[in-house]
């Protein structure tokens, strides 16, 4: 093996272990953002060095082994990763159009070798992709992620590594892969790191408390479950039109029939509830409707509403677009 380096094409950051160890600092939510999918090819970058250094048994805190570069190297042996791979593979004799047809997690893994300069390309149609590419590599190489951590993780031992001889394009067969648990949250990078591995691209969870590292890793962030009924049709919250068992000038006309069920308050002072105003919104049991929705604390507690009534699920609809736009989801 010729001294061998993993490059980047970096214009932006001071260096590549710099970029990769970001992310509370980058805007995960531009789906455009240049430093966002830089970041992530400059992680996965890290990733692919630190499990080699560990094949080949070198010392990973020593930078000289593997260096990171940001300017292409004029002889050795130079993985590339992120999106210089996918300029470098138009100079190659690979077959580009069958790549097109790739959806955007479709990865090309191709040797390629110059004069002085023998490369593989690890191309990937997005920086999620790019991520992937990283993976399968390894994963040819004998690496397995079994579960989270150390000791979840099989890399064998390597005295000599070649670049020669390769070719692969694939992408994942299922368009949505990944962990939906009421009960963990995302404070757990090895957690987060298995999933990245294993090309999981979407995440449900109680709490997700770094948002940034899991978008870093190329996953989708989830949210919802019982709460949003809770939050946005929960049926003590006051009626927000004015209803004729509650008629109020400062509120706009009811868009909904009234309901034959509907309850009128004892008290004329008191305001009119969701559940009071659409009793058929909610629940159906044992003869009554309930008006138990959980206290949206917990995924487990509380009925559904009424889901074949149209009106309440255009209600809900309509309050959880509302709280995109202006409030806290």
């Amino acid at each position: 093996m010729n001294h061998l380096s993993i490059y980047v094409e970096n214009n932006v950051f001071p260096n590549i272990a710099f970029a990769g160890e970001l992310s509370k600092q980058i805007n995960w939510w531009d789906d455009n953002s240049t430093e966002a999918s830089l970041c992530t090819a400059c992680f996965g970058a890290m990733d692919l060095r630190k499990h080699l250094c560990k094949m080949l048994g070198l010392d990973v805190h020593n930078q000289e082994n593997i260096p990171l570069v940001s300017t292409m190297p004029t002889h050795g042996d130079v993985i590339v990763v992120g999106d210089g791979a996918n300029k470098l593979l138009k100079e190659t004799s690979g077959n580009l159009d069958q790549y097109a047809t790739l959806g955007e997690e479709g990865i090309y893994i191709k040797s390629h070798r110059t004069a002085r300069v023998n490369m593989l390309l690890l191309a990937g149609k997005t920086s999620r992709a790019c991520l992937y590419a990283v993976s399968e590599y390894l994963g040819g190489l004998g690496v397995r992620w079994f579960s989270p951590g150390e000791k979840g993780t099989y890399i064998p031992r390597l005295t000599d590594l070649s670049l020669d001889g390769f070719e692969t394009m694939t992408e994942p067969k299922f368009v949505t892969r990944g962990c939906y648990s009421e009960l963990i949250t995302d404070d757990d990078n090895d957690f987060l790191d298995w999933m990245m591995h294993n090309r999981l691209n979407f995440a449900f969870m109680e709490h997700f408390l770094n948002p940034w590292e899991v978008k870093k890793r190329g996953i989708s962030i989830c949210s919802g479950g019982h709460i949003l009924l809770y939050k946005n049709i929960n049926p003590s919250t006051e009626y927000p039109y004015s209803h004729e068992y509650k008629l109020d000038e400062t509120k706009p006309k009811d868009i909904y029939p009234t309901s034959e069920l509907a309850i009128k308050p004892v008290d004329a002072s008191q305001p009119l509830s969701y559940f009071q105003a659409h009793p058929e919104w909610y629940a159906y049991l044992d003869g009554s409707r309930s008006s138990d929705l959980g206290k949206g604390d917990c995924e487990c507690a509380g009925n559904n509403f009424c889901t074949s009534n149209e009106d309440v699920t255009n209600e809900l609809c309509k309050n959880i677009i509302h709280s995109l736009v202006y409030g806290e989801l």
